[in-house]
């Protein structure tokens, strides 16, 4: 869904890619609403221990720091992806990457 919100003109014509867009937009509000409810009282996604599920999914929150949406905004998400940022692997590759703020 975040490949067709950063380029809805590839999947939609001109005149319907705001449209479009939007659709996106709602459907991403209720799966990260889905995936916050499920953080509640959680510290990683799946398990007690960081895995590739809490990799990927600060990856896809990341993909939202520039949407009207933010998934930092929603209160389980925004300590979770914290505490991912915290991590040295992370930070590093930010670094390595030469990526700043805002990281989510």
């Amino acid at each position: 869904d975040e490949m067709i919100w950063f380029y809805p003109d590839r999947f939609a014509p001109p005149e319907v890619a705001a449209a479009v867009r939007a659709k996106i937009e709602d459907r991403l509000d209720r799966m990260f609403a889905v995936l916050d409810a499920a953080l509640a009282g959680r510290r990683w996604l799946v398990g007690e221990r960081f895995g590739a599920a809490d990799a990927y999914l600060f990856m896809l929150a990341r993909w939202t720091r520039n949407m009207p949406h933010k998934a930092r905004d929603l209160p389980n998400l925004r300590p979770y992806l914290a505490r991912i940022l915290d991590r040295p692997a992370v930070r590093a590759m930010f670094a390595a990457e030469g990526l700043g703020e805002p990281y989510y």
